[in-house]
């Protein structure tokens, strides 16, 4: 899925566009245990691995769901607390959510239903809203493009335009392109959201 999509951005640019996935501890044949901190570490190393391999290139990040979390808080590390913000140009949050309390809220909206309460006790809360104030602060803010899919199951409707009012409201480069009629794993397989993610790429 992620190769078409930068096949077609190769195809339509004079640019050259080359991807690298990275696969976070306990998922697919790294080792370990996922957690929050653990998570932020492996985004860390992976961002300092991309630029020593890529000097002279810029770099996008793209998270999905509960990735585009990790995205926006591996973008706030870097480009607030390291030399080299510049380096990040773009973040692609695809299905994203604001942060996983909000979605406890979300998921559980009835006021007698003891889950939504259980948020201090969350081991993992990816807050991206916190993540997009810090951004708002750096002298470089890369450029966000938000897709939210039409029919998402998983993450509500209201979740996107929180992070676009947010977004409007800090003053930072985005766009938004909503893909009618995908579920939460479609947007990107979509021919308009990949569409929508190639014209982003183009664009930076």
């Amino acid at each position: 899925m992620l190769s078409r999509v930068l096949a077609s951005a190769n195809e339509l640019s004079d640019t050259e566009f080359s991807m690298a996935a990275l696969s976070y501890r306990g998922y697919w044949h790294s080792s370990g245990r996922p957690t929050q901190q653990g998570i932020e570490k492996d985004a860390e190393a992976f961002l300092t691995w991309a630029k020593q391999t890529y000097p002279e290139h810029g770099i996008v990040l793209w998270g999905q769901s509960i990735g585009a979390g990790v995205a926006t808080n591996a973008a706030a590390e870097r480009v607030t607390k390291t030399d080299d913000n510049q380096h990040i140009k773009g973040l692609i949050l695809e299905t994203p959510f604001v942060s996983v309390r909000r979605m406890l809220a979300a998921l559980y909206p009835e006021r007698w239903v003891p889950y939504r309460y259980l948020w201090p006790f969350l081991r993992n809360w990816w807050d991206s809203e916190q993540a997009l104030r810090d951004i708002s602060t750096a002298s470089h803010r890369p450029s966000i493009l938000l897709v939210p899919a039409g029919k998402d199951e998983v993450v509500p409707a209201p979740e996107a335009d929180y992070l676009e009012g947010l977004c409007k409201d800090l003053q930072l480069v985005y766009q938004r392109r909503d893909v009618v009629g995908a579920l939460h794993n479609e947007a990107s397989t979509k021919a308009s959201g990949k569409q929508a993610i190639v014209g982003f790429l183009r664009s930076l």
